[in-house]
């Protein structure tokens, strides 16, 4: 068995994301893994900030860049455009796409 540091250097050098999130599929290990792996997350515009803060803080420990596809879903409630959110999470940056 890999060690995680290996698997995660492995992972972080996965550009495609269905092959990141096949890999996601294989066990809770590697989906452990791949998730802190990740420091970008794209989502779509229709989610609620509180169940975003939560679904984020608590699975992907190192994002630090949330993209807000309002292409994904409809109107995206945070209003901001590439600016730090404070009061949502010190370490994010939200963009809007």
């Amino acid at each position: 068995m890999l060690p995680d540091e290996l698997m995660l250097e492995i992972f972080r050098n996965l550009y495609s994301k269905c092959s990141r999130d096949a890999c996601s599929l294989v066990c809770r290990r590697w989906l452990t893994l791949e998730r802190l792996s990740r420091d970008t997350i794209r989502i779509g515009g229709s989610a609620s900030p509180d169940s975003l803060v939560n679904l984020i803080s608590s699975h992907f420990l190192n994002v630090t860049n949330l993209y807000v596809d309002e292409r994904l879903s409809g109107p995206h409630p945070f209003g901001v455009v590439s600016s730090p959110v404070p009061w949502f999470c010190p370490k994010f940056c939200i963009f809007t796409v």
